[in-house]
C-alpha cells in the first residue's frame, strides 16, 4: 500500500509544470527482499531445546525511509512467506534503508502491535543502501531480527507479532472479523504475565513462550470479540473449586491458545507450557505444563466446571480431530472431526457461540458455553458432547430420576447413612439439551411422628473439592406439602445440612434440592436422607435398607444379573420398574419370598451409571438405585446357552459389552479349537480359522452394550456352536494384538 502526501501546485509556472511531468524527471523502482526472525524450539515435557530456527515475518509493515532526511518513500506489508515487494515512486539517488516494524496493519482499520513498556513500537532495518538510483530496482536480501535479552531473559517482538498474526487468522478462518479495537502485547515485563482490555502485558521471561503469548493473547480477544466476566485473581491447575467465572476465563485462553497452534499446523498442539526464558542458546526450565488431551501431569484431580484446567481440556475435545497433527492416528473423544456441527467445523461452531450468546451472557461460566452450543443455533451432537463434558466431570444433562420437578414427581428413597448415586440440577425443557438451569430435584421418603432425621448433600464421590460448582439450597417438607426447615451452607463447603430434625406427623415427607446462586446454577451432588433415631415407618410404602449387587457389569456372563433388595413392606408389591421399565411376575422378573426381601432380575438398561429402582405398594413407592457399569473388558453372553438350548426359529442371540467407544469383532464356530494370528487375535474357536465365521463387528455405544441377532435355519439338532469376540480397544487407540472375550457355546434344540 503507498502512502503519499499531497504536493500543492498553486504558483508553479506552466514550463515547471511541464518540467515535472516529462518522463525523464521520475524513475520508479521496486524494493524486494525479506524479512525474518530468530525463534526458539520447544517440545512438551523438555522446554527449549536449543535448536533457533529463522522463521519468516509475516504481515508486519515495511517501510522505505530516505535515512538522511526520515521521509518515508513507500509502505508496504511483508507476505506470509516474510517476503516484500513495494512499489516505490521518486527520481535521482537517495540514501535508501528499508525497516520493518513489530506492526501489522493488514486485518482491518485496527492494527496489531507489539511494542516495549513505553508504548514504541520495535523496528527492524537493513543496511544502508547509499546513493542509490532511483531507476533500479532495490533487493536488501534477508535480514534477520536476532534475540532480545532483558535481565538475562530472551524475547523477540516479531515471535509475538507472529503469534498475534495467527491468532488473528485462526479467528477469521472460524467465521470471525477483523478486530474491532487495535491489540497489543507489551515486553519485557514484570515477573508475571496478564491482559487488560486490549493490551497483554508479558512477563520478562516469557518474551519465547507462544503458548503464554496465545493465552494472555486468548484474554484480549475474548475482552475484544465477547464478554469475560472473569473476576481475576489466583489461579492454579488441579484446583477444582476456582470461581468458575474466573475458570472459564482462564480455560478459554488457554484452549484459544492450542486452537491457534492447531490452525498454525504445530505439531503437538494441545497443551499449555510456561518456560523461563533462560539460556543464551541451550533449554530452560519448565514452570508450568499441562496437556489437552489427558490432562497429564494432573489428569486424576481435574474436573469440574470450577477447574481451568477441565475447562480447556473439555474445549479442546471439541476441535481436535483425527488429523490434529499430534502423532496419533485416532481420537481420543466421539467429536473427532469426522462429521460437521449445522455445517460448521468444531471452531466455528464453538466461534458462533463464543460471540453470540456467550458474549451476552453475565456472569459468564462454561454453562454458557455449553448453552451456546445448542442456542440459538443447535450444532447437534448432543450424546457426542455430553460424553466430552461428562469425561471432564461436568454433567449438563438431566440425572436418571428426572422429572421429579415438583412434589407431585418427587422420587422415592430410602432413609439410610448412605449417600445416593450422582444427581444433577439440570433439566432442559428443550429437546436440544439446553438450557438446564433452574431444576429442582424433589425426593420422598416415610417417616413416624418423632422420628429425629437427617438431610445432607454432598460433592460427587465425596471429593476433597468441589468437581462441580453447584451450591446446593435444601427444603423439608411435611407430607401435607408445608414447609418444614431449610438450610444453604451448613455443609461441607457450599453444601446444605440440617441435623436433629424431628419429624412432628407420620407420612411421606419430601426434600427438595435446588439452588438460588446467581452463576453456580447448575451442577451435581450426592444426597443423604437418615432416620438416626425413633420408631420405624410403620406400614406404608415399601422401606429400603441394603440392596445387594448394588453395582453390576452392563452385560453379566450366564446372566441376567440377579439383584436382592432387603427392609419391610414388600408384601404388597404392585409394581418394581428398573430403569423406567415395568418388570412382571410373569414370566418372572421378579419375587418376594418374604415381606422384607425383593429379587429382581437386572434388564438391559438405557445408559451407565445410577438406574433408578421404583418398588410399589398401595400405600406408595420407595426408590434407590443400582449401579451399571461397562465391563472392563471384552464379554460375551449368549442367550439360551448351554445347558439351555438355542432354537433356530429365534436367531442366535447375543449380547456383547465392554468399555464405551471398544469395537468387537464377533466370531462363531462349530469347533472349539483355537485359530491364532500371531500379534493379531488368538482366538479359542475356528479350528485355525477353517470353520470361523464373522458374525459382526459392533462398536459399544454409551449403554455399555449392544446386541446381535443372527438368523439360524438348516443346522442339525444337537449342534454346537461357539462364539468369542476380539476387542479393538479404545483405550488402547485400537492397536494389535486384540484383547478376547470368553467363550460362550449353544446347543441347537430345533
Amino acid at each position: 500500500m503507498l502512502r503519499a502526501s499531497k504536493t500543492l501546485l498553486a504558483g508553479l509556472s506552466a514550463f515547471s509544470l511541464l518540467g515535472i511531468l516529462a518522463p525523464s524527471a521520475s524513475a520508479d523502482f521496486t524494493v524486494t527482499g525479506k524479512f525474518q526472525y530468530t525463534d526458539r524450539e520447544f517440545v512438551f515435557g523438555q522446554g527449549f531445546t536449543g535448536v533457533e530456527p529463522k522463521l519468516p515475518i509475516r504481515q508486519a509493515e515495511v517501510q522505505v525511509i530516505n535515512n538522511s532526511t526520515g521521509a518515508i518513500l513507500a509502505t508496504g506489508d511483508t507476505d506470509e512467506n516474510g517476503d516484500i515487494s513495494i512499489f516505490v515512486a521518486g527520481s535521482g539517488t537517495k540514501n535508501i534503508v528499508v525497516r520493518c516494524f513489530s506492526r501489522s496493519e493488514v486485518f482491518g482499520s485496527k492494527n496489531l502491535r507489539v511494542t516495549n513498556s513505553s508504548s514504541v513500537v520495535y523496528s527492524l532495518a537493513s543496511s544502508v543502501f547509499s546513493n542509490w538510483s532511483q531507476s533500479s530496482n532495490l533487493n536488501i536480501g534477508t535480514v534477520t531480527s536476532g534475540k532480545l535479552t532483558s535481565g538475562g531473559l530472551q524475547g523477540n517482538p516479531f515471535n509475538m507479532l507472529d503469534m498475534m498474526v495467527s491468532g488473528i487468522q485462526y479467528i477469521k478462518a472460524s467465521g470471525g472479523t477483523n478486530p474491532a479495537q487495535s491489540m497489543r502485547m507489551s515486553w519485557p515485563g514484570g515477573s508475571g504475565s496478564y491482559a487488560s482490555g486490549t493490551t497483554a502485558f508479558m512477563a520478562t521471561d516469557d518474551g519465547y513462550d507462544d503458548i503464554v503469548q496465545l493465552h494472555e493473547l486468548g484474554h484480549v480477544v475474548h475482552n475484544v470479540y465477547s464478554d469475560s466476566d472473569s473476576p481475576g485473581g489466583g489461579h492454579s491447575f488441579s484446583q477444582s473449586d476456582q470461581d468458575p467465572r474466573l475458570s472459564l476465563g482462564e480455560g478459554w485462553a488457554s484452549f484459544y491458545a492450542g486452537a491457534v497452534r492447531q490452525h498454525r499446523g504445530e505439531f503437538n498442539p494441545g497443551f499449555y507450557m510456561d518456560c523461563d526464558g533462560n539460556g543464551s542458546t541451550g533449554s530452560g526450565t519448565i514452570q508450568l505444563r499441562m496437556r489437552f488431551e489427558d490432562g497429564f501431569p494432573y489428569g486424576g484431580s481435574t474436573g469440574g466446571e470450577g477447574d481451568e484446567g477441565a475447562v480447556f481440556c473439555t474445549l479442546w475435545d471439541t476441535v481436535d480431530t483425527i488429523a490434529t497433527n499430534d502423532g496419533n492416528t485416532t481420537d481420543d473423544d466421539p467429536m473427532d472431526g469426522s462429521v460437521t456441527y449445522a455445517g460448521k467445523t468444531g471452531d466455528a461452531a464453538m466461534w458462533s457461540g463464543f460471540v453470540g450468546p456467550v458474549k451476552s451472557a453475565a456472569n459468564l461460566t462454561i454453562r454458557n458455553i455449553w448453552d451456546g452450543w445448542f442456542l440459538p443455533t443447535n450444532h447437534g451432537a448432543l450424546a457426542d458432547i455430553t460424553q466430552v463434558f461428562t469425561g471432564w466431570k461436568m454433567r449438563f444433562f438431566p440425572d436418571s430420576l428426572e422429572p421429579n420437578n415438583t412434589q407431585a414427581a418427587a422420587a422415592p428413597i430410602s432413609p439410610s447413612s448412605s449417600y445416593k448415586g450422582i444427581y444433577t440440577l439440570y433439566s432442559p425443557q428443550n429437546p436440544s439439551g439446553a438450557p438446564g438451569d433452574g431444576d429442582s430435584d424433589y425426593y420422598s421418603f416415610p417417616l413416624s411422628n418423632s422420628a429425629v432425621f437427617e438431610v445432607e448433600t454432598r460433592y460427587p464421590n465425596s471429593a476433597g473439592d468441589a468437581q462441580t460448582y453447584v451450591d446446593p439450597f435444601i427444603q423439608i417438607y411435611r407430607p401435607n406439602g408445608t414447609l418444614f426447615s431449610q438450610d444453604d451452607d451448613s455443609g461441607t463447603g457450599r453444601n446444605g445440612k440440617l441435623v436433629n430434625q424431628v419429624a412432628d406427623v407420620s407420612g411421606v415427607w419430601k426434600v427438595r434440592v435446588f439452588t438460588n446462586h446467581s452463576y453456580r446454577k447448575t451442577g451435581s451432588y450426592e444426597l443423604r436422607v437418615e432416620q438416626v433415631s425413633g420408631p420405624p415407618p410403620s406400614g406404608g410404602a415399601p422401606v429400603i435398607t441394603s440392596v445387594s449387587q448394588s453395582s453390576m457389569d452392563a452385560v453379566v456372563i450366564d446372566g441376567p444379573g440377579v439383584v436382592t433388595v432387603t427392609g419391610q413392606n414388600f408384601s404388597g408389591t404392585t409394581s418394581v420398574k428398573v430403569d423406567g421399565i415395568q418388570l412382571t411376575s410373569f414370566p418372572p422378573q421378579f419375587s418376594i419370598p418374604n415381606d422384607s426381601t425383593l429379587i429382581f432380575i437386572m434388564p438391559l438398561v438405557s445408559h451407565l451409571g445410577a438406574i433408578a429402582v421404583d418398588i410399589t405398594n398401595a400405600t406408595g413407592t420407595t426408590g434407590t438405585t443400582v449401579d451399571v457399569v461397562a465391563n472392563s473388558s471384552p464379554t460375551v453372553e449368549m442367550k439360551s446357552s448351554d445347558p439351555g438350548f438355542l432354537i433356530q426359529g429365534l436367531g442366535l442371540q447375543l449380547i456383547v459389552g465392554s468399555q464405551v467407544g471398544d469395537i468387537l469383532v464377533v466370531e462363531g464356530s462349530p469347533e472349539l479349537l483355537s485359530s491364532s494370528l500371531p500379534g493379531i487375535a488368538d482366538f479359542a474357536i475356528g479350528n485355525n480359522f477353517s470353520s470361523l465365521f464373522l458374525l459382526g463387528a459392533p462398536a459399544i455405544p454409551s449403554t455399555g452394550y449392544q446386541e446381535l441377532v443372527i438368523p439360524m435355519s438348516g443346522l442339525p439338532i444337537g449342534m454346537k456352536i461357539h462364539v468369542q469376540a476380539a476387542g479393538l480397544l479404545l483405550s488402547d487407540s485400537y492397536a494389535f494384538p486384540t484383547t478376547m472375550s470368553n467363550v460362550q457355546t449353544g446347543t441347537v434344540l430345533f
